[in-house]
């Protein structure tokens, strides 16, 4: 006997505090401090014990009725909602991508056949200049390089080994230019391949004669001079299949062209109220700030178009209309001169309220997402810069939405639900409550009545059994004044019966279906959600429990 009543009023000798999403989960972990604080001493007798206690405190403030969103006070103490989301983001690669490129070099022997001397040249400073096919009038200069490959495939139809140099003046580091030297097996017409890795390398792109978008390269060719003497055949030489793979510059300049950067239809959350459905539901007012931010030295001209609201709950949809996203001139990027931050983002700030938009209208949707689409065109006006555009690895083009909505509202009701999974079969000291009830003392400081129940749910879903009895799950709504400001909290008791039956659907129970509907003033007023409002609640068990030994 000391042992049920040590352990279970050590338990409960101070009221657990809490701040949970939903008032319902406390009930459950109530069953389960009462499964878990007795123990049993061989030999005992069994008795029941009446139990009479607060067991849990809870305080629940607004954003345990609105889920897991930001919240922000104004002056008045009024709260707002705010949702950040960014809508697209486009980095370099969307702006420039370096193709790809093949390019077939070497030498070949063309005159009659000859006898050739080891350490003879056969070719020396070819130029073979490599060009970089781009779209929509892109012209680079000079680009360097996070990441990037050259790959070389050599092969030597020739009876003797031949040195291969290639040398690249436009590919340097550290001062020097890239150099591929080569000896090649005499008769190796399956060939080898090489590797060189590119990274931190920087690429004049201007080419020997000014070109853009041209890699200046040569090569020079001789027979080695541990070669035998031997004829070459009309037709004997070196060939090369060159590959410039996976460039991904750190740092890139030139012009990029005059192009349109489509952004496909897309979507973004909103949940601004997860999990809650209203009817007749008005907002006050709502602002949102669209940021169109610009890291690329560029000029850029963005459009958003076919903005809409959707709830997919209530399968409605509410279009955005708001003529200021449609068409928004945005400056370049600037260089700082400041190694660790060396550009300065261009910001386009567009405000949409009541005023411009009918983004209230959208919002009082209570929308789960928003759909959208646009377009961005680089360079509207042309090569304004000269061939001076330049971008940087990390750089982007971004678009964000800031929506602030102030918590002043009218409705006729809010219904809110959630799902807890619970699985209370292997507590099998719950069988050993007898009877009595749990019961739920409130203190209410919102201004609406708040209606809760909570249905038991087998694995199939199936309702079981409800928790609360319904003429008896009403929690009364605070005194407010003539502006329905609530002036004091109202005090409210509900009951929760504990029986045989009701412990056997709870041991069946997989998941509680938790239902809060917050039922509003008549005719509906204005409500204006204070930051100081709050539900406080207290959960007594006052049951008969058998301790059996």
């Amino acid at each position: 006997m000391f042992c049920l009543t040590y352990n279970f009023f050590k338990l409960i000798e101070k009221p657990i505090f809490v701040n949970m999403r939903h008032s319902l989960f406390l009930l459950v972990w109530l069953f389960i401090l009462l499964g878990l604080s007795s123990c049993r001493k061989r030999g005992e007798t069994s008795w029941d014990l009446d139990v009479l206690s607060p067991v849990i405190n809870a305080e629940l403030n607004i954003s345990n009725f609105l889920g897991d969103s930001l919240f922000e006070t104004d002056n008045t103490g009024l709260l707002h909602l705010t949702i950040n989301r960014t809508l697209a983001k486009l980095e370099l690669d969307s702006l420039i991508e370096i193709p790809d490129t093949i390019i077939t070099s070497g030498y070949t022997w063309t005159l009659f056949p000859v006898s050739i001397s080891p350490g003879q040249a056969l070719a020396a400073g070819v130029q073979q200049p490599l060009t970089f096919k781009f779209p929509n009038g892109i012209g680079l200069r000079y680009a360097e390089m996070q990441k990037g490959q050259l790959k070389v495939q050599f092969k030597n139809s020739y009876s003797q080994p031949i040195d291969f140099n290639y040398s690249f003046p436009g590919i340097v580091k550290n001062g020097l230019p890239l150099e591929v030297s080569e000896t090649l097996a005499g008769y190796d017409t399956i060939g080898q391949t090489r590797f060189y890795d590119l990274a931190g390398y920087t690429l004049n792109m201007t080419g020997s004669g000014g070109l853009l978008n041209t890699i200046s390269q040569n090569y020079s060719v001789k027979v080695s001079s541990n070669a035998q003497i031997a004829t070459i055949q009309t037709g004997q030489g070196v060939t090369l299949k060159i590959s410039y793979n996976n460039f991904l510059p750190r740092y890139v300049e030139g012009y990029f062209g005059k192009q349109t950067i489509e952004l496909k239809a897309d979507s973004t959350k909103l949940d601004i109220a997860k999990n809650l459905t209203a009817t007749n539901f008005k907002l006050n007012s709502a602002k949102a700030e669209f940021k169109i931010i610009n890291d690329f030295g560029c000029e850029l001209s963005a459009g958003l178009s076919d903005i809409v609201s959707v709830n997919k709950t209530n399968n409605q949809m509410v279009g955005l209309n708001a003529p200021n996203l449609a068409n928004i001139n945005i400056n370049r990027a600037n260089k700082t001169g400041v190694w660790y931050n060396p550009y300065s983002s261009s910001v386009k700030q567009i405000i949409l309220d009541n005023s411009n938009s009918n983004l209230k209208n959208c919002l009082e949707l209570l929308p789960e997402y928003l759909k959208y689409k646009g377009s961005i065109l680089v360079n509207p006006l042309g090569n304004t810069s000269g061939f001076n555009d330049f971008a940087y690895l990390n750089s982007s083009i971004r678009i964000d939405a800031n929506i602030d909505i102030p918590l002043s509202f009218s409705a006729n009701r809010f219904d809110l639900t959630a799902l807890s999974k619970v699985d209370l079969s292997q507590i099998k000291q719950i069988d050993n409550i007898n009877a009595g009830r749990f019961i739920v003392k409130t203190n209410n400081g919102f201004p609406f009545q708040i209606k809760l129940q909570a249905y038991m749910q087998d694995s199939t879903n199936a309702v079981i059994d409800s928790v609360f009895n319904a003429a008896n799950n009403t929690i009364a709504s605070g005194n407010v004044n003539a502006q329905n400001i609530v002036t004091s909290s109202v005090s409210s008791d509900l009951s929760i019966p504990v029986n045989y039956q009701r412990i056997e659907h709870l041991k069946k129970t997989k998941t509680i279906k938790i239902v809060a509907r917050l039922i509003m003033p008549p005719n509906p007023p204005e409500i204006k959600l204070l930051e100081t409002y709050r539900l406080s609640m207290k959960i007594i068990v006052d049951v008969n429990y058998t301790v059996k030994p």
